[in-house]
C-alpha cells in the first residue's frame, strides 16, 4: 500500500506490532482491557505510509530501569551518559539524524528540549506509580506455558534435563542472590 521509494522517518517501536497486527488480523477482541498495552496501533502509518504514525516518543529501559527517551530526532540518556556525565553533566543529548551512532552527545544546542523530555519521563512515572512493573518471573525457561506449542514443550523438556544434572537444585539456582545484581551491569565478584 506503502508507495515505493518512501523513506519513512516516523517512530515505530516492537511493542506496536501487536496492537498492529491484532487490527489487521481482525482480533483487536484479543488484546487484554485489564492491564496497559503498550503498543499503539500503527495500521495507518503501513497503510498510508509517512507521517502516519501515531508515536512521536518512545522510552528505552535497561532492565527495570529507564535508560534514554526518544522523541522524534532526539534522544536524551538518562543512565550510562558516559563522558558526558565526567563533565558534569548528568545527561547526554543526541541529534539521530545527524549522529545516528550517539557519538557526540551535545547539551546546549539540545537545552530547549530539556523541559519536554522532563515532562514526558514525569508523566511516564506517574503511569509506572499507578501501573507498577511486576516482579520479574522466576522458573525454568519453556516450561509452565499455557498452550505451549510441541516444539517450545520439547525444548523446556531438554532444559529440564540440562538442569537436573546441575550439582544444585533448581530451587537453590532460582533463589541465588548474586550480590550487586540490582545495579545494571554490576554482578557482583
Amino acid at each position: 500500500m506503502i508507495q515505493p521509494g518512501q523513506a519513512v522517518g516516523d517512530i515505530i517501536h516492537i511493542t506496536d506490532l501487536y496492537t498492529t497486527f491484532a487490527r489487521l488480523g481482525g482480533a483487536t477482541e484479543h488484546i487484554p482491557t485489564d492491564r496497559v498495552v503498550d503498543g499503539l496501533d500503527q495500521t495507518a502509518l503501513l497503510l498510508n505510509g509517512d507521517t502516519y504514525s501515531r508515536r512521536d516518543y518512545v522510552f528505552i529501559y535497561a532492565g527495570h530501569n529507564l535508560g534514554a527517551t526518544v522523541k522524534g530526532r532526539y534522544k536524551r540518556h538518562w543512565i550510562g551518559a558516559g563522558e558526558v556525565a565526567s563533565s558534569g553533566m548528568p545527561e547526554a543529548y543526541y541529534d539521530l539524524y545527524m549522529d545516528p551512532r550517539e557519538e557526540y552527545p551535545q547539551l546546549v544546542p539540545l537545552i530547549y528540549t530539556q523541559g519536554q523530555f522532563n515532562h514526558m519521563v514525569a508523566r511516564h512515572r506517574l503511569f509506572k506509580k499507578k501501573y507498577p512493573d511486576v516482579p520479574s518471573g522466576k522458573g525454568i525457561p519453556y516450561t509452565g506455558l499455557a498452550n505451549a506449542r510441541p516444539e517450545t514443550k520439547a525444548i523446556g523438556q531438554r532444559v529440564r534435563a540440562v538442569m537436573e544434572e546441575m550439582p544444585f537444585s533448581i530451587q537453590e539456582y532460582l533463589e541465588f542472590e548474586i550480590p550487586g545484581a540490582d545495579k545494571v551491569g554490576d554482578w557482583g565478584n
